[in-house]
Order: C-alpha cells, then structure tokens, then sequence
C-alpha cells in the first residue's frame, strides 16, 4: 500500500488466524528486520469449530457429556448454540451411548477393562461443519470391595442339603444393578466343617455330603469366595446347623439299690446336636431318668425283686430322635442289714498335747447278716468296723461337734460288684471332741519400766493357767519355769529383752505357748543440753613460751541427762572415747553422745546425737623446732625444709603460707597465714632460732 501501511485480505473460509512476516528497516538502516505479525480472522457469519476431548468413567459409573464443551467460535464471532446439530459415530462393547440433543451419556460396563477405551467422532452443524473425536477412557474399579453374604443353613444328618450363597443378606457387589454386573461363587471351604462336606454347585450354590456313618449332629462355620465383575474377590459365611441322633452313652454305672430297686449313672456321649432332651432306660421294671448335670443322667428302674439278676442299657434322646445304646450292665435289687446300736463317746487323755483334736470311741451291734459296718463322719472320717458287733477308738479326730454315721454291710454279695449301697438302717449319734487346752495369742507387754503384763486368748476349759518369764538372751522359758498363777511380772530389767509361757493343763490334755520378744520400759531418748563446742580461732597467750602457737577450745559442750538412770556416752570418729576429748591429729572430729542405763549392753542405750561447732573442728599447735635453726646462707624455699624448722597438723599443711620476718641477734619470727578451710583462723608467729651469716674475711 505504502511505505508505512501493510494490508492482508483474507480468504472466504477458515483458517481463522495467520501470521504474516514484513521486511522493514528505518530511514538511515541499511539492515532489514523480519517482523512476524499475527492475524486474527473473523468470518462473515459465525462458525461452530469442534476440539478434541478426552473424558475418563469408572467400570459401572455413568457421565453425561455436554458436546458444546468441545466447541470453539474462531475470530471470537459466538454463534447460537441452540442452532447446534450433533451426531456421533461409534459404539464401544464396553461402553452404553445414549444422545439427547447436545448431551451425550456414556455408561461404563461393570466388567470394563480399566485402562481400555474408545473414540467416538462427534460431528456438529448449524454453523459450519466441523468434526473432532470423543475419547471416552475406563478409568480404576471402586475402592469397596465385594462381600459375600452371611446366612444359616440347616439340615438333617442324612437328608439331601443345599443352598445359593448369592443374594444373601449381608451381601455386597460394587456393580449391583450395573450392567455387566453381579456376584459369583468363586469357591467354597471344603476343610473348617466336619459335620459335613461342602461342595460348590455351579456358580451360585453349595451342596453338603454327609461323612461316612455321620449320625451325630453339630454347627460350623463354612467360608465361601465371591468374584465381581471386575474380578476381584470377597468372602461370606454360611452358619451350618446339622440337626442329628445324639452320640451314645459312653457308660452306665450302678450307683445305688435298695429291696426294689436300683439306680444308675449314665454319662453322656461327648456330641449332640440339638442338644439333649433326656435318656432313656433299657431293662425290666417301671424305669425314670432325671438330669443330674450337664453330661449326666440318673436312671432308676424299680419294682424289682430282690436278688434277680438283669442286664440294663441307656441311650441318649432329642428332638431327632434316640441314639443307639451303650454298654450293658448287669444289677439287681438288694435289702440292706441292720444295727440295733451305735454310739460314739469323747475319750479323756491328760497327755494329749494338740489342742485341735481328740480321740473318740465309736461302738456298735448288728443284725445276723451285718458282716461290717462302715462308718463316716460329717467331717470326712471314713473306715470300716468288721463284724456284726464290736468297738474302737478313733483318733487325731477334729475337736467340736461331730456327727458319726454307720452303714451296716450285708454278708449277702453287693449287686453289682463294686456299686455303691443305699441302706435303709443307718444309725448316728453325735459326740463333742475335746482336745487340749487351746492357747490362740499369747501377748507379753511392757507395762513400766520395770514391769510387763502377760495377756492371751483361747480356750482353757476352765483350767487354772501357770505363767513364766525368763530373759531372752538366756533361752526361752519352759512350763518348769511357770510357777506364777500372776500374768503380771516385776522387777525386770530395763530396756532388755524378754519372752514369757502360758501353761494350761486338764482332763483332756495339756498346752503351752510362748510369747513375743518384748523390750522393758520406754527407749532411752537422746542426752539434752548445749551439744556444741567452740574452739579459739586467736592463738593463746604466747609469752610464756613463743616458740609455741595453739588455737585452744573456748567452750566445751554440755549434754544435760533426761533419764536419771543413765550416763554419758562419747565417741569420736566411730571410737568410744571416756569423755569429750578432740583429735589434734586430724580436722573431721564426728563427735557423738548418747546416755545409757548399762554403756555394755547396747539396748540399753539411747540413739546417739551429734556434737556439732560451726567454727574450727580441733585444736592446732603450731611448734617451732628447738634443733634446727633458720639461717640466711641457706634459706628454705621448699616446704619440706619449713616442715623440718616448724611443727604444722599434717592435713594443714599445704594450706599453711609461711613467712619469715625481721631477725634478732638469736631468733626470728616465722608467721604462718592459713586459706581453704582454715582461713577462719587468725594468723599465728613463732619465734624460730636464727643463726646470722659469717662476717669478715
């Protein structure tokens, strides 16, 4: 057009944009640059351009796609989307396509592969043609997974048993309604039952057969595995109850007769299902069972006669029915002998020693056929007296009322050889066992200081108690030494330890019983009084003799006694000592006292306290040697050389600063400063021997 005006015209249909690249340069360049310039068309009238889309459904889910998503209006000129025509081409086998209008619903099929897809070709009209595709995708299975149901099946042992395990209650199948869905049976467990044997049957239901010779019935629990349509796998339960003929008795066993009957116990087989309603007797006679516990019955057969002989069997009933018999037994009917007496006497013995039993004579007479009596006690005794008359004595018999029972035997054989007997004349009497004295508690108490008091419970049937005391570092008492009818003792010793005896005798024995160990009079509390010391921390008067420097005690301590039957006791150190006394050798002094009745005997004693000072812990002297003297040709300059001119404690030493002062004509003052734990201390001078350096030539 011209220098500085470009024009483009653009063509009657798409494309909808271009870019067109100019040659330009500016007056007074001689280089060219390339400009790109991009153009946006828009057409005359508007039109519908389509876009690729991709949309992504789950195996068994649905989505409903809006078409005008995938439209586009080139050059920004809209059109009316109400004027829009689609179509779309393609029909997945995994996917369900239905169209209204510009809304396309797709439903993914519950056995849909995920990862697996289809592309649809969408074509619209209305405003322009265009075409583009439609990918639809089958994304990942639901997270829930399938279950099986869980329900109850029952059966009779025997009988023909089956069932669906699918579309039980409890079920669950992700895709249930979808197409392509619905649970099937994967497997069933053919090993967790052994009331019966499952067996899968097609792909929904189970079948049960019975084991060999299986009358018994019984529960169990069987697991099943369901698969969906997307292959995976859940499990469900079938609760299995098996109604069958009880198990049979493992035994019957005689336990009783008497002239017209007898009575047995049956114990129970160990299975039944449903459980048992009763037993039932096999034998002549009017026959009765009764439970007795949870695996046993009591079965009487009665009317029969005395004597005869017959063979017996039980079985075991329920609802099904009964079971086969157990093991027979023979028994019969049995009259018991009789006693005209029995009688059971306490029996007196002063040398029985054990208050918690006695001896009792038990005596009896019986009929013609007794051959024994066997005797028990409602206190576990059990023996058995021969004979149909006769008497003996029973001892190590618990004291208290006892009731004695006798059962007289027949010299006719026991039906049932080793049954127990139901005996129609037992006879008992009741005796009171005596044993010796009873002695529970027996207490010895500090009642002063010098005397205690004895006091104990039991039973002494009236008896007069002797009591003895006695020391107990002397052994303890014995009843020779209980010659006081008094719980009462005097004159003990304080603060020592003593152990006392009751002693009790009578027509039915003899006792004794010792006492704790108990102390005399109150412990012996600590010594009062001021229980410190104090040491100077100046040095003492030095005039009388200057070679000399001590730190002297400035007030000893005054324990005070707080038991006038006591004395003072010291110790330094862990170490008695006779009286207070410190240790100039070492600083630590641990200085104690207590007071005692008898310093020799440590019972006697009070707890020991401390002595305490809260200044220096000892005496110091500080000696300035008489043989070696100090002299300026050979000064000391270690602390061994001190040491050999002055006397310091050993554990101040290396605290000590020694300085020598301004000689006389024969001495000089040496002066000793103390740090650490000495610094309480004033500084202390000592007058040391002086030999001057040589003068002349």
């Amino acid at each position: 057009m011209s220098s500085d005006t470009v024009r483009y015209v653009a063509g009657k249909e798409a494309p909808w944009s271009d870019t067109c690249l100019i040659s330009v340069r500016l007056v007074g360049q001689k280089a060219w640059t390339n400009l790109p310039v991009a153009i946006n068309i828009a057409p005359r009238v508007p039109e519908a351009q389509l876009n690729a889309l991709v949309r992504t459904v789950m195996p068994g889910a649905s989505e409903t796609i809006q078409l005008t998503d995938m439209v586009t209006w080139p050059g920004g000129r809209e059109g009316d989307p109400s004027k829009l025509r689609f179509e779309t081409e393609g029909n997945g086998s995994v996917f369900e396509v239905t169209k209204e209008g510009s809304r396309l619903k797709v439903a993914a099929r519950a056995d849909a592969a995920p990862g697996s897809q289809h592309v649809f070709s969408v074509s619209v009209s209305g405003a322009g043609e265009s075409r583009a595709p439609l990918t639809v995708r089958v994304g990942d299975a639901p997270k829930d997974l399938p279950r099986g149901g869980s329900f109850a099946l029952r059966c009779k042992v025997g009988s023909e048993c089956g069932a669906s395990v699918i579309g039980t209650a409890g079920e669950h199948d992700p895709f249930a309604g979808k197409s392509g869905g619905g649970l099937k049976l994967e497997s069933v467990s053919t090993r967790s039952c052994k009331v019966g044997n499952f067996s899968r049957v097609g792909e929904a239901g189970v079948a049960v057969a019975w084991p060999a010779d299986r009358v018994v019935g019984g529960t169990c629990t069987v697991g099943f595995t369901v698969i969906d349509a997307q292959g995976r796998t859940g499990t469900g339960s079938i609760e299995f109850d098996a109604a069958g003929v009880p198990e049979a008795p493992t035994s019957i066993t005689q336990t009783a007769f008497d002239a017209t009957s007898v009575t047995f116990s049956v114990t129970l087989g160990g299975q039944a299902h449903p459980e048992v309603t009763g037993a039932a007797l096999s034998g002549p006679g009017s026959k009765t069972c009764t439970e007795k516990g949870p695996s046993s019955y009591q079965c009487v057969a009665s009317g029969l006669v005395s004597g005869e002989k017959h063979s017996f069997s039980a079985s075991a009933v329920n609802q099904v029915g009964s079971s086969a018999a157990s093991t027979s037994v023979e028994a019969w009917a049995y009259k018991a002998p009789s006693l005209s007496s029995f009688t059971a006497v306490a029996v007196r013995n002063a040398a029985n020693e054990d208050p918690q039993h006695g001896s009792v004579t038990l005596s009896y007479s019986g009929s013609d056929d007794v051959v024994s009596v066997a005797v028990v006690s409602n206190k576990g005794h059990e023996l058995e007296l021969s004979g149909k008359k006769g008497s003996q004595k029973l001892d190590g018999v618990e004291v208290g009322d006892i009731t004695f029972t006798a059962t007289p035997k027949s010299n006719v054989p026991l039906p049932g050889a080793g049954s127990g007997v139901t005996t129609v004349d037992s006879r008992q009497d009741n005796v009171t066992v005596m044993g010796a004295p009873r002695l529970d508690t027996v207490t010895l108490q500090s009642t002063g200081p010098h005397t205690a008091k004895l006091v104990f419970a039991g039973d002494v049937q009236g008896s007069e108690p002797t009591y003895g005391i006695k020391l107990k570092a002397d052994g303890a008492p014995t009843c020779a030494d209980a010659k006081s009818t008094s719980p009462d003792f005097a004159n003990l010793a304080r603060q020592l330890k003593y152990q006392a005896i009751v002693c009790v005798s009578s027509d039915w024995g003899r006792s004794s019983k010792l006492s704790n160990d108990e102390t005399i009079g109150d412990p012996v509390a600590k010594p009062g009084g001021n229980l410190t010391y104090e040491i100077n921390t100046a040095v003492s008067d030095q005039s009388a003799d200057p070679k000399k420097a001590e730190y002297k005690v400035k007030r000893e301590p005054a324990p005070e006694l707080t038991d006038s039957a006591t004395v003072l006791q010291y110790r330094r150190n862990g170490v008695n000592i006779p009286s207070f006394a410190l240790d100039p050798g070492v600083w630590e002094q641990n200085i104690e006292v207590r007071q005692c009745i008898n310093p020799a005997i440590e019972a006697t004693c009070s707890e020991w306290a401390p002595i305490t000072t809260a200044g220096p812990k000892t005496t110091v002297s500080l000696i300035a040697s008489d043989t070696n003297c100090y002299n300026d040709a050979n000064k000391p300059l270690t602390q061994a050389d001190w040491e050999s001119l002055i006397t310091i404690p050993s554990f101040m030493r290396n605290s000590a600063t020694i300085t020598a002062g301004t000689p006389d004509a024969t001495t000089i003052p040496i002066t000793v400063t103390w740090k650490d734990d000495f610094q309480m201390l004033d500084d202390a001078t000592v007058k040391l021997c002086y030999t001057p350096p040589p003068t002349g030539p």
